[in-house]
């Protein structure tokens, strides 16, 4: 049950080519309210070469999963009207052409949520499988991808990539969505449902609900990876709990990336002067890159190695591979950030 095998609704194919006058950032400013995340996966789009766009609707009747959401979040906000959902396509090909499976860039299910009061709509990217926009030749190494089938109206594609999502802020947040990410990476299904996560730790929408401040806490992350059967370590850092990580918290990092499995880093972000701690953020780390130019792997070796006789590779590291459910998918976090 999946937005990827329902064909859609064709509602234009459309030219994308930069020789022809088409801007990312005017086509999403002008039709999707200047959604940030777009913004992105159409940039990545552009940077694997897409030269067209097929938009399809997935009606609400021809989705079992759309349908699902919809009751949830009637349930959430009583207010809830109805939503509109538009799948993205990206191809290397111009429209109108004969399209083969080379020519399948990736795509983005976007939902348009609309209400009553006081929000009229709320969007965001249901969900998005891109390639990375660099591999293994500049030095970016990603070893959790999967492979997606999308059906759309023109035909069946696959494509390999990191599955991204945006949380709704009511039903599911950005726990949900990371933690969806690193799941997708590791379950033979390659995803989960958010319905079925909240069943896991009894939210239900009415006597315990997800949003307004509100999200998952570790223990009910910790529940829902027992439930799969995904086993996984924990390392915490709270310095006003005086708690610290039990050993070298970037190298265990790089430990599992390396490995191909995924990781979820949770954060706390600076506090308001309203308020007595800052809000957390949690994150999928899903891969790496290298810098073959970096000075200290070489000069430890020479200047401060002594007779060490192992360097590990992770010397080289330059930066985490990360999806942010507030940005987008595929960036680059510095290993020293933290």
């Amino acid at each position: 049950m999946s937005f990827r095998n329902v064909p859609g609704r064709e509602i234009e194919w459309i030219n994308t080519g930069i020789e022809r006058g088409f801007s990312n950032f005017l086509f999403i400013d002008s039709r999707y309210k200047s959604n940030t995340v777009l913004r992105r996966i159409f940039s990545l789009a552009r940077k694997h070469g897409y030269r067209s766009l097929l938009i399809d609707e997935i009606p609400e009747n021809d989705s079992p999963l759309l349908v699902e959401e919809n009751v949830a979040l009637r349930v959430r906000r009583p207010d809830f009207v109805d939503s509109t959902v538009h799948r993205f396509s990206f191809f290397r090909c111009e429209a109108g052409h004969t399209l083969n499976q080379e020519d399948f860039i990736g795509y983005a299910v976007f939902k348009m949520d609309s209400f009553k009061s006081p929000e009229k709509s709320v969007d965001h990217v249901f969900e998005s499988v891109m390639p990375s926009p660099r591999d293994s030749n500049q030095n970016n190494f990603i070893a959790c991808g999967r492979n997606y089938t999308v059906s759309t109206s023109r035909g069946s594609f696959s494509t390999r990539g990191v599955l991204y999502a945006q949380q709704n802020r009511w039903t599911f947040v950005c726990a949900h969505v990371a933690l969806r990410s690193a799941l997708a990476c590791l379950l033979p299904e390659s995803d989960i449902t958010y319905a079925r996560m909240n069943a896991l730790v009894g939210i239900d929408h009415q006597k315990r609900c997800v949003g307004e401040g509100r999200g998952l806490a570790p223990d009910d992350i910790e529940k829902i990876l027992a439930a799969v059967g995904i086993p996984f370590e924990k390392s915490i850092h709270e310095p006003n709990l005086k708690l610290a990580p039990p050993g070298d918290y970037q190298r265990d990092l790089y430990g599992f990336i390396e490995s191909g499995c995924p990781a979820l880093l949770g954060f706390e972000s600076m506090k308001k002067p309203d308020e007595t701690e800052g809000s957390r953020h949690i994150v999928p780390v899903f891969g790496h890159t290298f810098n073959d130019d970096t000075w200290v792997a070489d000069a430890q070796r020479t200047y401060f190695g002594g007779k060490l006789g192992y360097f590990p590779s992770e010397n080289w590291l330059s930066a985490y591979v990360i999806h942010d459910d507030n940005f987008g998918p595929y960036f680059c976090m510095p290993r020293h950030s933290f």
